[in-house]
């Protein structure tokens, strides 16, 4: 602590006056006396200390770059410190401490740890102009990512949605996916109906062929060729079958 002190007015041998040791020093309390000594002022500012923070008395804690106010119950000694709750100040956990330092609180956060995401949270998530709601699977860390099919979220698309705290569906590919293996159209040959699905997913404008024998008890032979629609619209029709056998 350091500073200058002068008298305002003439000052008797062994003469004295006070000074608050806070005009010199704003972290510091109590009291400076000086003493006219011959002419010359001798200062004693032994009864000068670190303050301590009074109840009330803010600090400013960040966390995830948003500010927030932490102000103390209770006087803290200078050097003093307590714990506060993380939660307090955002979706985090954990507590951080507070310090008292010359009359003014400071915090380190560096023990607040964000809240994870349980897998009862959702994002929405956009693919291709199509948007939908994606939950993990398990709770996920913070800072982890977790992964949704494109497939589930825009049939036309292929790869992985990654999702942090914001989604990523640069990896997203346009497939233009006609048909699946799911779903598809029944289809009729004489008195038989089955259902027709690849084998494996399929373009638009490619197609894919069927063998009729084997859904007809081998009444029918030849093969159905099934061209994939951009929605999944099939579109078929028979090849030209064996002589002597009845065909679709």
């Amino acid at each position: 602590m350091s500073g200058q002190i002068s008298a305002t007015q003439a000052l008797a041998h062994d003469g004295s006056f006070s000074t608050q040791c806070s005009n010199v020093n704003s972290g510091y309390s109590g009291e400076i006396v000086t003493t006219c000594y011959l002419g010359s002022l001798v200062v004693n500012s032994t009864q000068c200390h670190p303050s301590p923070c009074a109840a009330g008395s803010a600090a400013t804690v960040t966390l995830a770059n948003v500010d927030s106010t932490h102000n103390s119950q209770a006087i803290t000694a200078h050097d003093g410190s307590y714990s506060a709750n993380c939660a307090d100040h955002g979706d985090f956990y954990g507590s951080f401490q507070v310090t008292c330092a010359y009359g003014a609180l400071t915090v380190d956060t560096s023990t607040c740890v964000e809240n994870p995401c349980l897998s009862s949270a959702s994002a929405e998530v956009n693919v291709g102009g199509i948007t939908a709601s994606r939950s993990p699977a398990a709770e996920v860390v913070h800072g982890s990512t977790w992964t949704a099919p494109c497939i589930d979220i825009n049939w036309d698309y292929a790869g992985d949605v990654h999702m942090p705290l914001r989604y990523d569906n640069s990896s997203c590919i346009l497939m233009e996916l006609g048909c699946q293996t799911t779903g598809g159209e029944n289809i009729t040959v004489g008195n038989y109906t089955w259902v027709l699905q690849p084998s494996s997913n399929v373009l638009k404008d490619e197609s894919f062929q069927v063998d009729c024998a084997s859904h007809t008890e081998q009444k029918f032979v030849g093969e159905i060729r099934v061209t994939c629609g951009r929605l999944g619209n099939y579109s078929s029709g028979p090849t030209k079958p064996t002589n002597g056998s009845r065909h679709w």
